[in-house]
């Protein structure tokens, strides 16, 4: 399609023209595209540029498939040519080629009135990021147990990497558990809940609802706090008669499903 034997440095002159080109119609390629048949430059160019806009809205039909069901074929397509014109791919692999949809919906019309859809846009680019996520060892339940009760007060939890908490403040989780079982929706509700997130042991993504003393024992985790700071925190969530069987159950629960790597004294 170019001309051959071009220097290095023209060479690379040559493709960032047809990347401009590509992204913003920016014509600076064009005298450097041959004639072929029938074909003049600018259809040529056009082929090229088509076909890569079509690859892009492949890749946000696949890291965001849910949300399209959501959207329908109509919005879907706006939401598409939209995004595109906004946000051109800069990175060398499309894996983050999405990564600004979020804002993107919630900056722009007709998207921005219905703040659920940025939510669910948000909820599936953190399962991919879950999924990602790096490798790590983890150990079981076990580990839990045979601790001995006076390490309890000064144990703390190192997380698998892929774990993190999502804070829906719509139902956006829900709507999206709906889409993938193919089931209608519900309507849009503000709502505050919080999911935790992790990939599993057959490096399946997961996740599930955590209540408020779950989150507050995850947090205290994160920060490095001990087990005895955070059931004084706990306190404020919790009747203190409460605060050890909730704790030991959140712990079980995490410890078994793989989300620990590890635990210090």
């Amino acid at each position: 399609m170019l001309h051959a034997r071009q220097p290095v440095s023209t060479l690379r002159k040559l493709q960032q023209d047809f990347m401009e080109y590509l992204t913003d119609s920016t014509p600076a390629i064009i005298d450097n595209v041959v004639d072929q048949g029938n074909m003049d430059p600018i259809t040529r160019l056009n082929i090229y540029q088509n076909a890569y806009n079509i690859r892009l809205k492949d890749c946000i039909e696949t890291d965001h498939h849910v949300l399209g069901l959501y959207l329908g074929d109509d919005l879907f397509d706006q939401m598409v040519t939209g995004y595109i014109g906004q946000h051109p791919s800069r990175y060398p692999s499309l894996r983050q080629f999405c990564d600004q949809l979020p804002a993107y919906l919630r900056q722009n019309e007709p998207f921005q009135s219905v703040p659920v859809i940025a939510e669910i846009a948000t909820f599936e680019r953190r399962l991919m990021d879950t999924f990602d996520a790096a490798d790590s060892e983890t150990i079981t339940e076990l580990e839990l147990q045979n601790l001995p009760a006076g390490d309890w007060p000064g144990m703390k939890l190192v997380f698998h990497p892929s774990v993190q908490i999502f804070e829906a403040h719509w139902n956006s989780v829900e709507s999206w558990q709906a889409l993938k079982k193919d089931i209608l929706p519900p309507d849009a509700r503000e709502q505050e809940t919080w999911w935790i997130i992790w990939r599993d042991r057959e490096r399946l993504t997961q996740f599930r609802n955590l209540a408020v003393d779950g989150l507050v024992l995850y947090r205290c985790f994160k920060d490095h706090y001990t087990f005895a700071d955070a059931c004084e925190l706990l306190k404020e969530h919790l009747p203190e008669d409460q605060i050890g069987l909730s704790s030991v159950n959140h712990l079980l629960e995490w410890f078994g499903l793989g989300m620990i790597s590890s635990l210090d004294r």
